[in-house]
Order: C-alpha cells, then structure tokens, then sequence
C-alpha cells in the first residue's frame, strides 16, 4: 500500500515525552503517537514502552489489526504499563491504514483528524481524556473504519492547545505536499522560534 506519511516531532527539553512511530508494512501503514503525561515520573519512559509494545503486536500480527481488537490490545498494555516501575503514565493514538479504510484506537488527550472532500472530522471527539495509559483504569475508545481517503492529521495536546482549530484546518487544506504539514504548523505555532510552552509531536498522512 501507498500513502505517504511526513511526521515532526519537537521537544521543549531533553526530557520531552513525546514520541511517534510509523509502522509500515504491504497491507497496511499504522501511525503511532504517544505523549507521557507532564509533572510525572517515567512519563518518557511510559511513552516509549506504548509505542514499542503496540509494534511489537502489529509486526506479530497476521494481517492488519482488526478494528474489533484494538480496544482489548491497549486494556491489555495499560495493566502491563502499569507493572513497569520505571514507566509513568501517557496518552496513546493508534491509527491503522489499509487500502479501503482507515479505524484506530486512543486514550487520553491527543487527537486525530480526518480531512477529505466531504467532511473534517475529528475522530478522536469521542475518547476519555482521563485515565491515563498506565494507571490500569484507562478506557480507550476505537473510532472507524473510514473510507482511505483525504488526509489523517494525529498530533498531541501541545498543537490543539496552542494553534487554533480553524488554522490547522486551513494549512491541512491547503498544503499540495503532505510533507509541508508538520512544518507549516510548526511556523505557525512558533513563527519567531521562541521555546515552546510545550512537547508538540504531528503525523500527517496522505491517503
């Protein structure tokens, strides 16, 4: 399968606890995100070992996963997360792309976006905010399947909690190269390079 994918991710320090990962395999690309939850110990940590486990259980898996299943994988990774005593909490966005549809799975604050000729549609819309992943009580909430069309736009809070919706909105739309995406609401966010208030973490997706 053919999509093309661009992704940026910048960090207010060393320690910033945003991470994203792009698991591409021929019957499917799936869009990874997660941000550890700030003021916490082991937030990086918690949101490196979501994203290692959750590719770990794709590359595993025979076939895409299924729509069906990936609520019951993130319960699953949320009581193990929360045995790891070095790994605090996160948010988590999991984001299959096939060739005739698009679904996913999220916990926490961060978001996707489904933008095509139709509709712009925040798929995410639906997701508990809190527990986080990691404390064992997290409810994650799949979205899906949509038609593999138009541009997927998954980000974490740092974006939505800085640029308004309306911004993003137009340089998705008006970006020809998905390439430019991440970069174009970067300057907008930060058009002087002054630091940033927080982690901001973007995948932009092509379909």
């Amino acid at each position: 399968m053919v999509v093309q994918v661009s992704s940026l991710v910048k960090q207010t320090s060393f320690y910033g606890a945003d991470r994203i990962h792009i698991v591409e395999r021929p019957d499917a690309t799936t869009l990874l995100l997660a941000d550890g939850a700030g003021g916490m110990s082991g937030a990086k940590e918690a949101a490196e070992w979501v994203i290692e486990a959750f590719t770990q259980v794709v590359e595993k898996q025979e076939g895409p996963i299924h729509l069906d299943d990936l609520e019951l994988v993130v319960r699953e990774l949320d009581q193990k997360l929360r045995q790891d005593r070095m790994a605090g909490n996160t948010t988590f966005v999991a984001v299959v792309v096939t060739p005739q549809q698009c679904y996913g799975v999220s916990v926490g604050d961060s978001r996707c976006w489904h933008y095509t000729e139709h509709y712009q549609l925040e798929l995410t819309a639906h997701q508990y905010r809190q527990p986080f992943l990691g404390t064992g009580q997290a409810v994650p909430v799949a979205f899906g399947p949509f038609a593999s069309e138009g541009t997927l736009l998954v980000s974490s809070d740092g974006l939505f909690d800085t640029l308004r919706q309306p911004a993003i909105d137009e340089i998705v739309l008006s970006s020809d190269n998905v390439e430019d995406i991440p970069k174009r609401l970067l300057a907008r966010i930060n058009p002087t390079q002054q630091t940033l208030s927080d982690d901001i973490s973007i995948i932009a997706c092509r379909m």
